[in-house]
């Protein structure tokens, strides 16, 4: 790891550890979320680990992958098991990303894992 990357990872998790509402991740400009609801026969962790094969797209800066929790929110999607969230640094980035070999693959063998089509959300930074 070069110098510049190590100040930059500790710049980022100093800013996830002392942001209380908002994670703000510098040199962001597209967040793209994607929930999942997986079949019930479907295990959680395995699924994750899955998904953790995007980790190698080079244009996806940042990665998490989050438990959807149910709090009983008539409004909630509480239909949906696990968010990924993925952090662009342009919309450039975003479109290789789409037509990744790795994306492509994964959308194909992924989607007999889930009760439906993912969801996404996206927004700017």
């Amino acid at each position: 790891m070069n110098k510049s990357s190590f100040i930059n990872m500790l710049i980022f998790t100093f800013l996830l550890s002392s942001c209380s509402n908002r994670i703000v991740i510098p040199n962001v400009k597209i967040v793209h979320q994607v929930f999942f609801d997986l079949k019930s026969d479907v295990n959680e962790n395995d699924f994750s680990n899955e998904l953790k094969l995007l980790k190698d797209i080079k244009q996806i800066s940042h990665f998490q992958i989050k438990k959807v929790i149910d709090l009983k929110d008539e409004r909630a999607m509480s239909n949906y098991e696990l968010l990924l969230i993925m952090y662009f640094k342009s919309h450039e980035d975003y479109l290789k990303y789409q037509k990744h070999p790795i994306h492509i693959n994964m959308k194909k063998t992924m989607s007999g894992y889930l009760e439906r089509p993912p969801k996404t959300y996206d927004y700017t930074n």
